[in-house]
């Protein structure tokens, strides 16, 4: 008897109804079972990835949320340094300006140059057991900061050259700003400091260069006359002298010429110059 190669199936329906059946080869039997169970595999594979790419998703998210709150610390610390900075910044603007109050009240003129720090280990204006109770109140008062900072213009007027202007007169760029003005016309102190200068050359005449106590410094030249002396302490809008034509002023002007740490930066833009010495200080931390 001949073997056969094919199944027969036979489907008989409940109720009597008409069964009905078919027939398949071996190979074909085969070949269904087989993409049975590669179609269980990859369901499986599927649900698994599925778990898995969930679980990938949420720790993404995760990782985002993380990204963006440490973030946020960081921007938070940099500014509580920067605060922190401005705080012992103003803590040596009062240091100096408690010094030279002191200096006044012993009859000695304040001079920029001497080593601050060892008069400051001698004076008694910083011992603790004397007791300074307004020195933490200002301290804590960073809005005093800005008046030793220069703002504005020492006199109102025609500004016949600005900062950084070649040509003509000038060989080299303008370190300040000109200020047209009639001879007598008083000149303003744009900021709170010290007299740190008052002297008379060649090319500026008759000048004053005040110290800010914080790395700015300030000179008002061709001047007619002075009011102050080296060592006056001196508060923002004072009066300091007047204008004229000394030096080698070609018209009656002020010179007024702003520094920070030694270089001459334009007048008219000294916020623009604060809030890059801000960044680089952050930049260098």
């Amino acid at each position: 008897m001949p073997q056969r190669k094919y199944i027969s199936l036979i489907f008989s329906p409940d109720g009597g109804e008409q069964s009905f059946s078919f027939r398949l080869h071996k190979w074909q039997l085969w070949a269904l079972l087989g993409a049975a169970v590669i179609g269980w595999i990859l369901l499986m594979f599927g649900v698994v990835g599925a778990i898995f790419f969930a679980r990938f998703a949420a720790n993404e998210r995760a990782l985002v949320a993380e990204n963006s709150r440490l973030r946020l610390a960081l921007t938070k610390a940099d500014s509580l340094q920067q605060e922190l900075d401005e705080m012992r910044s103003m803590r040596q603007l009062m240091e100096r300006a408690l010094l030279v109050a002191q200096k006044k009240q012993e009859g000695t003129k304040y001079d920029s140059q001497q080593n601050t720090l060892q008069w400051l280990m001698r004076s008694s204006v910083f011992n603790t057991s004397a007791g300074l109770p307004e020195l933490t109140k200002y301290l804590d008062d960073l809005k005093r900061r800005q008046a030793y900072i220069p703002s504005g213009l020492p006199a109102e007027g025609v500004i016949t050259a600005k900062f950084g202007e070649t040509g003509g007169i000038f060989k080299t760029p303008h370190s300040g700003v000109d200020i047209l003005e009639k001879v007598g016309t008083p000149v303003k102190a744009t900021a709170e400091g010290v007299i740190a200068k008052v002297g008379r050359d060649n090319e500026l005449g008759i000048f004053i260069e005040i110290d800010h106590l914080n790395g700015y410094r300030t000179i008002y030249a061709h001047l007619s006359d002075v009011v102050v002396s080296a060592g006056d302490p001196i508060r923002k809008g004072d009066v300091i002298g007047h204008s004229g034509e000394t030096g080698k002023a070609r018209n009656p002007h002020i010179h007024y010429e702003v520094r920070y740490a030694g270089k001459p930066i334009d007048p008219l833009k000294i916020e623009e110059t604060q809030q890059k010495n801000s960044e680089d200080s952050i930049a260098n931390k």
